[in-house]
């Protein structure tokens, strides 16, 4: 007689989580009308200053899935290099497979590369995950364009 019983305190014990929880003040937010501040410590895009890194590889080094490569900023790019130096490679992320763990902006002898603020990367183009040097330099507003026309957005 006594396990005849045992189903129905399970139950009870949940019904009474769910009126607790029930008289509580709701804590949802109206995301994009109402922002949430930001952590300090928050890591979010990558941002590359071009003027004062110096190629030196240590972001690359450190990235421990590969995310980050280094690449020749005129390959990739139709513009030509930043200024007129010697060296001539610029890191180059995949977003797709960067873990945001800071590592690449923590190791920087520079400080040219290092985590922003932003963290709203959607876009309307899914084939390109790869933050060349020139799309790390620029913020992500100058970057996404809207919806595009062919596509009824």
């Amino acid at each position: 007689m006594k396990n005849s019983y045992k189903p129905l305190i399970g139950v009870l014990h949940g019904l009474g989580v769910t009126l607790k929880n029930f008289f509580r003040r709701a804590v949802t937010e109206q995301y994009p009308e109402e922002r949430h501040e930001l952590p300090e410590r928050f890591r979010g895009r990558l941002f590359l200053d071009h003027n004062i890194c110096i190629g030196c590889t240590m972001c690359e080094q450190s990235c421990p899935n590969g995310a980050l490569k280094m690449v020749p900023w005129g390959k990739i790019s139709n513009t030509s290099k930043p200024q007129d130096r010697d060296y001539y490679l610029f890191p180059q992320v995949d977003i797709a497979m960067c873990t945001y763990c800071g590592w690449c902006a923590d190791v920087c002898p520079t400080g040219a590369i290092r985590h922003t603020k932003e963290f709203e990367l959607s876009r309307y183009d899914r084939e390109h995950f790869e933050y060349t040097p020139e799309l790390l330099s620029k913020s992500e507003k100058d970057l996404s364009p809207g919806p595009s026309p062919t596509r009824g957005g």
